[in-house]
């Protein structure tokens, strides 16, 4: 057994039951070992989940360049990790009470790389990086309370709720206005301290 192995059937068991039903003890049958053996390589739940948000957040592709506008960078980064998140219901919830894991500063960084390079400056890449990272996490989090409604629905064979919002749908419209909003207030900024008006990143790469 390895912390790899551990943190991939935590992730197995996230997928099928959900982060709040999660336990160690399950983790530990799952895994044909005692309890004590996970905590060997992991002192707590707490650890676990840090390895586990990773694991899942280093599939986040980071793409060195494009040669589209920084809009359809950090979307496509923000709806990637959002669908990636979705596949593991209640893990965004343990991902945003606990302090960032190396992987999310790892990905606000790469966003403030992708503005940094459109031209804008150091604080206002990390105030629209921050931004769009807060609502992506909100629409998984109704993403989750979405799944919890169905399972329950479906017990109780009652009809559909906010079950039936489609977030998908709701989290890309909303992070497009939200990206085009922040756009204008960046280039106004911009032309207010006399800048060139940044519209495509001007890195190249592959």
């Amino acid at each position: 057994m390895s912390d790899h192995q551990i943190v991939e059937v935590a992730l197995e068991l996230i997928r099928r039951d959900g982060a709040d039903r999660f336990s160690m003890r399950q983790l530990a049958k799952e895994l044909g070992v005692t309890p004590m053996a996970i905590y060997y390589y992991f002192p707590n739940k707490d650890a676990l989940f840090e390895h586990v948000a990773d694991a899942v957040l280093a599939r986040v592709p980071r793409p060195l360049s494009t040669g589209r506008s920084w809009r359809e960078d950090m979307k496509e980064c923000a709806l990637h990790g959002f669908r990636l998140l979705s596949e593991y219901p209640g893990l965004s919830a343990q991902i945003v009470k606990r302090p960032p894991t190396k992987q999310a500063i790892e990905l606000g960084l790469y966003g403030i790389a992708v503005l940094e390079a459109a031209g804008f400056d150091c604080k206002a890449a990390a105030r629209v990086t921050t931004i769009c990272q807060t609502f992506m996490f909100g629409m998984i989090g109704l993403q989750a309370q979405v799944e919890r409604g169905q399972r329950r629905k479906r017990k109780a064979g009652a009809e559909a709720g906010l079950e039936q919002v489609d977030v998908p749908g709701l989290a890309e419209f909303g992070l497009d206005a939200l990206l085009l909003g922040l756009n204008e207030a960046l280039v106004r900024t911009q032309a207010a301290r006399g800048a060139t008006t940044p519209t495509r990143r001007r890195r190249t790469g592959t």
